[in-house]
């Protein structure tokens, strides 16, 4: 139920004063379109932000003979932000906002999908692991013939994680850029030590 887009500006240009001058005005203007459309500024996070010459190398050649030099040609600023969505269906919209906002200084970069509160199904999860570990027990018992005897020893391994589930959830084929969320599956690790007993 929570999308994460990764948007950048990256600009580059012989100075770095006009540089970070264009990377801020094309940041403030996207974050205002953003704001505009409902997403506000506790939504959006900054992720980095970066200042790094363009430099090439020269062959010099003078009286002391011949040697290679770095030259600045000029500088790339890059301010990176993450952009929380509590509404999955607007992630094409968001996309193509960013593109027609931040035109060729925009870079989209990778987009995620969570679920925003993962700790609220924790205890349907802990139930569910530990009927499916006493059903495999029995079964292990059943199969070894002898008796399942008591729970001596109960232990998570991890705490509840997500991972995306081959099978499309739904196509959000309405905006321009279709984006395909897969479903969240919610799993939990548990181990279970029984006793057992021999059958009389």
């Amino acid at each position: 139920d929570v999308a994460t887009i990764n948007l950048s500006i990256e600009s580059r240009e012989s100075t770095v004063v006009v540089a970070r001058e264009n990377a801020a005005s094309a940041m403030l203007t996207l974050v205002k379109k953003l704001s505009e459309t409902g997403i506000g500024e506790n939504s959006v996070h900054t992720n980095s932000f970066s200042i790094t010459p363009i430099t090439q190398w020269v062959t010099i050649k003078d009286e002391t003979g011949e040697y290679g030099e770095q030259r600045i040609l000029g500088y790339t600023v890059v301010n990176s932000v993450s952009v929380d969505l509590h509404d999955i269906d607007r992630v094409g919209e968001i996309i193509d906002l960013a593109a027609i906002t931040g035109g060729d200084l925009i870079r989209i970069g990778s987009i995620g999908f969570n679920v925003k509160d993962p700790e609220r199904y924790s205890n349907q999860l802990r139930m569910l692991a530990v009927e499916n570990a006493l059903k495999k027990a029995k079964s292990y018992a059943t199969a070894a013939q002898v008796e399942l005897g008591n729970l001596t020893s109960l232990e998570e391994i991890y705490s509840p994680s997500m991972n995306t589930m081959g099978s499309p959830a739904r196509m959000m084929a309405e905006f321009n850029t279709p984006i395909n969320p897969d479903e969240m599956k919610l799993s939990l690790d548990i181990v279970a030590a029984y006793e057992i007993n021999q059958k009389k």
